[in-house]
């Protein structure tokens, strides 16, 4: 930067950012590192444009190299139109996958040539404030090191990643965070979108049980079909016990309740994050017909299975309708609009929720008057899809709406429900629905 430019930003009020500055243990992890950090991509064939890519990182000497779950996703899901490659010293290599934790987002990739090193992984979680550096190849440029710092790890029901301010970018999902000592804390996964360097890595414990996994029981000795049968028995098991876990949390709650407006109902799982908007707040108050107040409570994980893909998710959403100034009939009126509300189009067009998936049935939907036991009646609509390679596993999408205001306001309920067996989905929307009463 010049003079005379660093000198007009300080006069618009504008701080130059400096680069950061290497120092010798980041020169010294990554002169150690390096040589086992590599691409990993997936597409039709080794010179066909990526489908996918991030990095990957050496586990084991007999060519054995970790990454994301996501990385890889497309080449486990549909082996038919893509396969995986690795990038070493220039050359790519195809690899095939041989262990996958599709909640903690980890596969475990095998190279057909060997390596003389391999990265060793910490036996313990580092300490919050401890220095942190991330691997890895952003956006197809040069394999890079970045600093930060370990803040702990972040849970939701199941879920489970550390929260660190390395500056990770695109293309280095999958590489290695690393601690001072050179040893392996985490693997990169994710950056939240908007933020400052708020990133997030697999906590190195979860690499170490796939890794354990693996070994038990290895793939290598199976022909591909069984080795791929093998690998989707294993996704169904996990997103069976990750479906497990949200239910747990459900129901981990008890009796307590929330409270909104002249309603009472199950208060959300701690998983769950939740705001509140009143959506005519900034109207002046005699120009109010009818007042509507959202919560949206939504889980801040899923589980991928491709790209395009989620799963082992859910959300809910509790809507009041009060009126103000209304007769009725224009009362029932506005009660339906809220109840048909474009919100919940949008959260069916999301996925996991969308319609015309390739990975599951089409939704099959009914709709019925249901009293609770506090006589509370409603009208309710639910929907149910099933997987086609995950047979105990469904997506559920129900819908209510009182049907007798109390004190002028009506409720109207969803929930979303993306990954669960069948028992737990109706017990979930069951226990929604059998919790609301008149405050």
């Amino acid at each position: 930067m010049t003079a005379l430019v660093a000198a007009a930003l300080a006069l618009f009020g504008i701080a130059g950012a400096r680069a950061q500055a290497p120092t010798a243990e980041s020169q010294g992890l990554f002169q150690k590192t390096s040589p086992l950090v590599f691409q990993v991509k997936t597409a039709v064939t080794a010179d066909a444009p990526k489908a996918s890519y991030g990095s990957g990182f050496v586990v084991a000497k007999g060519g054995i190299l970790a990454t994301n779950y996501h990385v890889v996703a497309e080449a486990v899901q549909r082996p038919e139109n893509y396969k995986m490659f690795v990038v070493v010293q220039g050359a790519v290599h195809e690899a095939r996958v041989v262990a996958v934790d599709v909640i903690h987002d980890l596969a475990l990739v095998k190279l057909p040539i060997p390596f003389d090193a391999e990265l060793a992984l910490r036996a313990d979680a580092p300490r919050t404030g401890d220095k942190l550096y991330s691997v890895g190849i952003p956006h197809d440029l040069n394999l890079s090191i970045v600093e930060g710092l370990y803040n702990g790890v972040v849970s939701h029901a199941g879920y489970e990643q550390i929260q660190m301010s390395t500056p990770i970018n695109p293309g280095m999902s999958g590489g290695p965070t690393l601690s001072s000592d050179g040893l392996v804390a985490g693997v990169n996964v994710a950056v939240m979108v908007g933020s400052q360097n708020l990133t997030f890595g697999v906590p190195v414990r979860h690499l170490s049980s796939l890794l354990e996994s693996w070994k038990a029981a290895p793939l290598e000795g199976k022909t591909p079909e069984d080795a791929r049968a093998a690998t989707q028995a294993a996704i169904e098991k996990q997103l069976l016990q990750a479906q497990a876990a949200l239910a747990d949390d459900w129901r981990g709650v008890g009796q307590e309740r929330a409270e909104m407006g002249e309603w009472r109902f199950r208060k959300p799982p701690p998983a769950l994050k939740c705001w509140l908007n009143k959506v005519d707040d900034k109207m002046r108050d005699d120009e109010r017909q009818f007042e509507v107040a959202i919560q949206i409570c939504s889980l801040a994980e899923h589980a991928t299975i491709r790209s395009d893909f989620r799963t082992a998710y859910y959300w809910m959403g509790m809507r009041t309708v009060k009126n103000l100034r209304l007769n009725r009939f224009q009362f029932s009126t506005a009660i339906d609009a809220s109840y048909n509300d474009k919100m919940d189009h949008l959260v069916f067009s999301e996925s996991p929720f969308r319609e015309g998936r390739q990975d599951t049935t089409r939704y099959d939907c009914g709709e019925r008057v249901v009293v609770n036991s506090h006589g509370v009646p409603f009208k309710m609509n639910y929907c149910l899809r099933g997987y086609y390679k995950y047979k105990t596993i469904f997506d559920v999408r129900a819908k209510f709406v009182t049907l007798a205001p109390i004190r002028g306001q009506a409720l109207v309920g969803s929930l979303m429900l993306s990954g669960l067996t069948l028992p737990n989905a109706s017990l979930l929307v069951r226990d929604l629905v059998e919790s609301v009463e008149a405050r």
